[in-house]
């Protein structure tokens, strides 16, 4: 993760910013192994290894955290919201899936952040009394994360507060995103806009999300280890970069060779891409689901 420009984020962030960089700097990056070992003890129970998946996470969240800096809120505040979505992405990765832990925590991240930003930018002001109420939960919520590197429940936020669960859930009931239609969530021209974000059931879940980057990412890439023919026919048969799904004998026809030939090009061509997919721990049926 690229956090070297310090010299960019200071001018947003003052010296609190430049010390949690050189902190976080110390940090190691994780490989692919080191992930699923991690994540597999923090989904057992282990907090030091839940730990380590944070902390070695952290430079991504200032990352993502400096695209919003267009935003009202201040660079520390989108780093600790963010920090948040991270916590929440290492209690929800599922390592057996065969994706890394970065594409899916940067869904979470994003979505803490932007969750944050169009909450200060609602339209519709709330009552003082409702939003002073709001924020002390808000407070007492990131205590509780900070305290016990997980998100809280209702309940928690409640007995911290000496308050009552139904007060709790009824003063959240406000926070429901009311937010300006045509405000981009980052400032950016091609910025996607907030009115997309209101409601989180519309929103592509983090599992679907990452299923959609790894395909994208893996027919760009892997696909590559093929020649030119073996390539286009294997894309023919799967539907893949921008190609219809055919038979055998559509592709036969197209390419110009018998049916037979293409059958055995395809099994070919399917063990090269079960090996690259292999090292680099995919599973060929999230590739070829449609096949």
């Amino acid at each position: 993760m690229d956090v070297s420009n310090k010299d960019d984020l200071l001018s947003h962030g003052g010296d609190i910013v430049h010390l949690y960089l050189k902190d976080i700097a110390e940090k190691d990056l994780l490989t692919k192994e080191d992930e699923v070992l991690y994540s597999r003890k923090s989904l057992a129970g282990d907090e030091n290894s839940k730990k380590v998946l944070i902390e070695s996470n952290l430079r991504l969240v200032v990352s993502i955290a400096k695209k919003y800096r267009g935003s009202p809120m201040h660079i520390s505040d989108l780093i600790d919201e963010g920090n948040i979505g991270l916590i929440t992405a290492v209690e929800k990765f599922d390592p057996e899936k065969g994706f890394r832990f970065s594409t899916y925590a940067t869904w979470w991240i994003k979505q803490t952040i932007e969750r944050a930003i169009h909450n200060q930018g609602r339209t519709i002001r709330l009552p003082v009394h409702v939003s002073k109420e709001i924020n002390t939960i808000v407070r007492a919520h990131k205590q509780l994360v900070k305290k016990n590197n997980e998100e809280p429940s209702k309940e928690q936020i409640a007995n911290i507060l000496n308050k009552s669960l139904h007060d709790v859930s009824t003063t959240l009931s406000y926070e429901t995103p009311i937010i300006s239609y045509d405000q981009s969530v980052n400032g950016e021209v091609n910025a996607q806009s907030m009115a997309v974000l209101i409601a989180d059931e519309t929103m592509a879940k983090p599992d679907q999300h990452v299923d959609d980057l790894a395909i994208e990412k893996i027919t760009t890439n892997v696909l590559n280890c093929l020649n030119k023919r073996d390539k286009e026919i294997i894309c023919r048969r799967f539907g893949l970069l921008g190609y219809e799904a055919q038979t055998l004998q559509e592709v036969a026809e197209e390419v110009g060779l018998t049916r037979e030939r293409i059958r055995q090009l395809q099994v070919t061509s399917l063990s090269k891409l079960k090996n690259s997919l292999t090292r680099d721990k995919y599973d060929l049926s999230v590739l070829f689901a449609n096949g």
